[in-house]
């Protein structure tokens, strides 16, 4: 008996890149990835810098050994689109032109969203054209269907605190709207090198498995446990806070170690890991039933709950017959809301040094002690109760940042008659780079090291 069968188009994967960052994005893309090879992925750059968009799309400033460039530049329309918004020279750091220049274009975003699935949104906060632009495109996506995932990179801290309080505002307007996973530039555990490299760094971390997983997900059958693009969908509807993740484990010797460097990704938000209840999992290659079960160890373990917990759905795909001898697995975590823990993110294990212990307790009606821990020891020292408090309340707090923190460490170093320096006792340590306010001591990184 003959099958009979509709034949059905591959699902369709789009990346628009939003001003500066997301053009720079959508550039190292059309790098790495054969557009002929992945006929269905679908790239868009909307920037209102015309020059700089000249300059991404420039054959000589991109000439590289073994980059598929000028394949994208050879693609058809309806998979390689550039758009000019506004009157292309820029948005002046001003969101609310962003916004505007991009409702005034939203036929061009429809049209290059309409053969789309689902879309990945690449946008820097803090300037204008994307951190305008990006609600505004996410909105649209999810009115049409498209289980958007917007990826938002916060600014570094020390471009002000103007454009990280666009950029947060901004976050908060896309959580509102749908799916969002935020990446923090400032957490890399090197600051020494260029911006290129640093952000070469966090692409290869953050981007570029996230956009391998997908790929495979909703383009390639599992051989083994299929999963596929319905699976993400309903991932994603589960809530809006969102962390990706890939952790390749080829040629790994000890694989439990390796997982735990993976999923330890510090450009990503620890609570949410710790906050999802909805997981999609892929694994690529051959893997032991022991080495899936040593992965779902290592993620009940940032949890803090057992993963076959009733609120809990993980749901798993498997492919093992792959052509690159590769071995990963890629990820993702979806929370409704961030919850309270109970002990903070920020007093995980490390092998030198548990940050200042966000936590104080009790000493009378007035004082409160605040441990500090230095290379393994603790002092504990009183303060007035309400400088306590303030200490104290950073642990339940996302959008923790350097300002906050160093104003109230000087209160207390004042109260306490400047005897802890509070900076330079720091002791550094690779495992602390998963520190939601790592930013802080980013600034005396090198004094301590």
């Amino acid at each position: 008996m003959a099958l009979q069968e509709t034949r059905a188009e591959e699902p369709v994967l789009g990346l628009i890149g939003l001003g500066n960052c997301g053009a720079n994005l959508i550039t190292e893309t059309m790098h790495h990835i054969n557009p002929q090879f992945y006929k269905p992925l679908h790239c868009c750059m909307l920037d209102a810098d015309r020059a700089k968009l000249i300059r991404n799309l420039d054959p000589e400033r991109n000439a590289r050994p073994g980059s598929h460039f000028p394949k994208w530049r050879e693609a058809p329309p309806e998979q390689f689109q550039v758009h000019v918004i506004g009157r292309g020279m820029g948005s002046g750091g001003r969101p609310e032109v962003g916004a505007r220049y991009a409702e005034q274009h939203i036929s061009v975003i429809e049209q290059f969203l309409e053969p789309v699935d689902t879309v990945l949104i690449l946008a820097g906060g803090g300037g204008g054209t994307a951190t305008g632009a990006a609600p505004v495109v996410a909105k649209k996506a999810k009115e049409m269907g498209k289980s958007p995932l917007t990826w938002l990179t916060l600014p570094w801290l020390d471009e002000g605190r103007e454009q990280l309080d666009r950029a947060k505002d901004t976050m908060k307007e896309l959580l509102e709207i749908g799916p969002t996973a935020v990446i923090h530039n400032e957490r890399i555990a090197d600051g020494s090198g260029r911006l290129s490299e640093i952000f070469a760094t966090v692409n290869h971390r953050c981007l570029f498995p996230g956009l391998e997983f997908l790929r495979e997900l909703i383009q390639k059958p599992g051989d083994v446990i299929n999963r596929d693009l319905e699976d993400w969908r309903q991932t994603l509807a589960f809530g809006n806070y969102v962390v990706p993740g890939c952790v390749d484990v080829t040629n790994c010797d000890n694989i439990e170690a390796a997982i735990d460097v993976g999923l330890d990704n510090p450009f990503f938000e620890a609570e949410v890991l710790k906050s999802s209840r909805r997981f999609l999992l892929w694994f690529h290659g051959l893997w032991s039933r022991d080495d899936q079960a040593l992965f779902v160890r290592s993620l009940e373990r940032r949890m803090g709950i057992n993963i076959q917990d009733p609120n809990v759905d993980a749901r798993r795909g498997v492919l093992e017959d792959v052509d690159d001898n590769r071995k990963w697995v890629g990820y993702i975590g979806v929370a409704r809301e961030l919850g309270k823990e109970e002990t903070p993110a920020l007093l995980e294990s490390g092998s030198v040094i548990k940050f200042p212990a966000l936590m104080a307790a009790p000493l009378d009606n007035e004082t409160i002690r605040i441990p500090v821990g230095f290379n393994g020891d603790e002092k504990h020292v009183p303060v007035p109760i309400e400088l306590g408090r303030k200490w104290n309340g950073f642990r339940d707090r996302f959008d923790v940042d350097r300002a906050e923190v160093e104003t109230v460490w000087r209160e207390i170093n004042q109260h306490l008659g400047g005897q802890i320096d509070f900076p330079h006792h720091l002791q550094f340590a690779e495992s602390i780079r998963k520190n939601p306010i790592l930013s802080f001591m980013n600034r005396i990184r090198r004094q301590v090291a």
